[in-house]
């Protein structure tokens, strides 16, 4: 399943190495960790260092036809309050929606609004913030805050910087 995800000068990394070297701050790379299988599900973590407004919908599509099955792409940032969500299934888009609190624009709205995005606990706030995306991601596969209570944290991941094709 990895091997579909384009990394460049990638090596086995543990959860601790792959998690603390992707969040050093570095604008000239693309830095990425793959985490091990948890429950099904690889985890493509990386502090935005690609643009994810712009390539988030198409690469979640791309990989979800190469690998036949359903690609999610979650995306935060608390200093201009980016929120990003999207999910694929076998090249088709499902759901696509990208929001900047900064300058209150609406960068993408494709798909119908899922059930957890209907919900009054997401619906209660006027708009969307870092518990909206990680609420989404909950409901959609796993929450990325119980990632140290699930089976299959252990293990090596793969550690390298995205190779955009």
């Amino acid at each position: 399943m990895r091997d579909a995800i384009p990394v460049i000068r990638a090596k086995e990394a543990t959860w601790q190495e792959g998690i603390a070297t992707v969040y050093e701050f570095d604008l000239t790379r693309r830095r990425v960790f793959l985490t091990p299988e948890v429950n099904g599900w690889v985890f493509g973590v990386s502090p935005l260092g690609l643009p994810a407004e712009k390539v988030a919908r198409d690469l979640t599509v791309r990989l979800s036809a190469e690998l036949e099955t359903t690609v999610q792409f979650f995306a935060t940032h608390r200093v201009v309050e980016l929120h990003v969500w999207v999910a694929a299934t076998a090249g088709k888009l499902i759901r696509a929606f990208g929001y900047v609190g900064e300058s209150d624009a609406v960068l993408f709205d494709e798909g119908k609004p899922t059930a957890v995005e209907r919900s009054p606990r997401v619906t209660a706030r006027r708009v969307p913030n870092e518990e909206t995306v990680l609420s989404i991601a909950g409901a959609w596969s796993i929450d990325p805050r119980t990632l140290g209570d699930v089976e299959g944290g252990e293990g090596r991941g793969l550690l390298g910087e995205i190779g955009l094709r």
